[in-house]
């Protein structure tokens, strides 16, 4: 063991502990490692804790165990790796399944009548899109007709059971003829007489005639690209690990020695399905023009009451039925869950749509986006939403 003389200037702070539990684990003292090390870092201090943390360009083990030949390799060995070494920080490698959720979601019914009564006519923002879309699908199964049909169901069943009407009947002839959209018109500073009935009937005629067929073309491009980049890469297997590995920010780390999971392929180029997105975009302020925003508003609102209606159990007993689904199929009312679904998986396309132009170029991130919404469009019925639409 060597001793310290008197005229030794001490050994830095920071180095001293960093050194000292390396010192302790192979059983010597702090001056007689330092003493060691001098030989491959040199003087003790902040660049001789840099070149022993970084075994790339820094001091190598070989080099670390030449000076301590009187240690026992593993003792030594594990010593550098847990005291000397910098451990990389690396993200767990998961693969999770590509999911839907990256895709930008339509709001609950709460939230979403709230965001009716807010904002201004400047431009087609989300809200409206979503209002929209959801107006135009509902008129093509005539549910703004829904009222009119309650409304005679009941006044049918009371002349049968010779009952007075009760207040239920009264709301559903309140919405018939008043149609109150005083909340959304006054948030848009909107005159109610700017925004009749024709007006609104031309724009659901609008949304039919220029936005289905904008993104059914739309999709019809993503899926010729998409099949295109199937065919590059060989391995459709292989590509679907792959866009998981980018969606799960997996990453190879030191194991790996930095090469990708992913093997290279050819990503066909996404600008000409960027540009179709703006075309949408186009399409919209086409189909929004004049008084759209107001309109979609107006009957995405009225939508929301005429579910708030059907849901009344009082409605049931007043048309004569004892359950929701015998009043449905009395009124003739005939939405099927499969178009309850499409309204959720078209706006939310429309949605990912808009919000296209922000994913980065070039980017695992746009692939896995893009192929998200492949998956998305496959799985709505083209032919019911692009052919002609029922005008309420």
């Amino acid at each position: 063991m060597t001793t310290k003389s008197k005229n030794t200037p001490p050994l830095p702070k920071g180095w001293v502990e960093f050194i000292t539990p390396f010192a302790n684990t192979i059983d010597m003292s702090v001056e007689d490692v330092t003493q060691a090390l001098h030989k491959v870092v040199g003087k003790p201090g902040e660049e001789a804790i840099s070149l022993l943390k970084d075994a790339q360009t820094g001091a190598t083990n070989e080099e670390i165990a030449s000076v301590f030949t009187d240690t026992a390799s593993a003792v030594l060995r594990k010593a550098v790796q847990k005291h000397l070494r910098e451990v990389a920080a690396v993200e767990p490698a998961v693969n999770p399944a590509l999911s839907l959720d990256m895709l930008p979601s339509p709001k609950s019914d709460e939230s979403f009548v709230e965001a009716l009564k807010v904002g201004g006519v400047s431009k087609v923002g989300p809200t409206d899109v979503e209002a929209g879309v959801k107006a135009a699908l509902a008129a093509k199964v005539d549910f703004f007709g829904i009222p009119k049909k309650i409304e005679l169901a009941m006044e049918e069943h009371a002349a049968i059971t010779e009952e007075p009407h009760g207040d239920a009947y009264y709301d559903v002839v309140k919405m018939i003829t008043k149609r109150d959209y005083a909340e959304i018109f006054a948030a848009l500073k909107v005159p109610a007489s700017a925004v009749n009935q024709t007006k609104r009937n031309r724009f659901v005629e609008q949304i039919s005639t220029i936005l289905w067929p904008a993104i059914y073309g739309f999709n019809n491009q993503l899926s010729g690209w998409f099949d295109t980049w199937m065919k590059a890469s060989g391995n459709p297997a292989i590509l679907m690990q792959a866009l998981s590995g980018a969606v799960s920010g997996a990453v190879s780390g030191a194991v790996s020695g930095g090469q990708s999971i992913a093997p290279a392929m050819t990503v066909p180029d996404t600008e000409p399905l960027r540009i179709a997105a703006d075309e949408v975009i186009d399409r919209i302020n086409r189909a929004y023009a004049g008084v759209g925003i107001p309109a979609a508003r107006a009957l995405a609102y009225e939508a929301t009451q005429i579910k708030e209606l059907l849901a009344k159990p009082e409605i049931q007993g007043l048309v004569g039925a004892t359950s929701r689904e015998l009043m449905l199929k009395q009124l003739g009312i005939n939405v099927s869950a499969n178009f309850v679904s499409m309204e959720h998986s078209v706006v939310k396309y429309m949605l990912a749509i808009l919000e296209l132009g922000k994913q980065p170029k070039g980017t695992p991130q746009e692939q896995a986006y893009l192929n998200s919404l492949y998956q998305l469009g496959a799985s709505i019925p083209w032919d019911k939403l692009v052919k002609t639409s029922q005008v309420a």
